[in-house]
């Protein structure tokens, strides 16, 4: 199994999610995230033949002693990587730190891989992959343009997801395998 372990996103912030990516107007080479999609991923487990048994009990000793907390949307940006990512921030907040940080002592504790790069909460919601170097500029200025405008508003999160992820051709298929509830 592919697996993850995320934060979702109640449906109307999915909404106002899909109302600021209509509202950025982007060239038609942006693959935009489907609604469905959405979600902010706290570890990336990969394919994995540990238990699931044992994986939910790491994660249910990670959120402990972690309380539903605020979160919000800080800005509209990009990494300009091989393949062009379109993301929104996310307010780094000591609750969601500790989270990501006892999730990954836990999940090292199993075997895990311990993540390289630094913890940088986004949420990734369009890719433009082999853009042309103009296209890509003409993204970018428009991305520069964007920091003013509305996202979507704060919200509580009460539980996080241990996700499977399947890879089709067309996109991959995200399906909730267990639900933890925040103390």
């Amino acid at each position: 199994m592919r697996l993850f372990i995320a934060i979702e996103f109640p449906k109307e912030t999915k909404k106002e999610i899909t109302q600021v990516i209509a509202h950025i107007n982007l060239p038609t080479e942006i693959s935009w995230i489907k609604s469905e999609n959405l979600h902010l991923t706290l570890k990336f487990l990969g394919y994995t033949k540990i238990p699931l048994k044992k994986i939910e009990e790491s994660i249910e000793a990670s959120i402990s002693e972690i309380k539903p907390w605020k979160f919000e949307f800080i800005s509209i940006g990009y990494f300009d990587y091989l393949n062009l990512i379109i993301w929104l921030g996310v307010k780094r907040s000591e609750i969601l730190s500790r989270l990501v940080d006892k999730i990954e002592k836990e999940m090292l504790s199993l075997g895990f891989a311990k993540e390289k790069r630094i913890f940088s909460p986004h949420i990734t919601i369009g890719r433009g992959k082999n853009l042309p170097t103009d296209i890509r500029k003409k993204i970018i200025l428009i991305l520069a343009d964007q920091r003013g405008n509305a996202l979507p508003k704060p919200f509580q999160v009460k539980e996080i997801f241990l996700m499977e992820s399947k890879l089709t051709p067309k996109r991959p298929i995200y399906t909730r395998l267990f639900k933890f509830t925040l103390a």
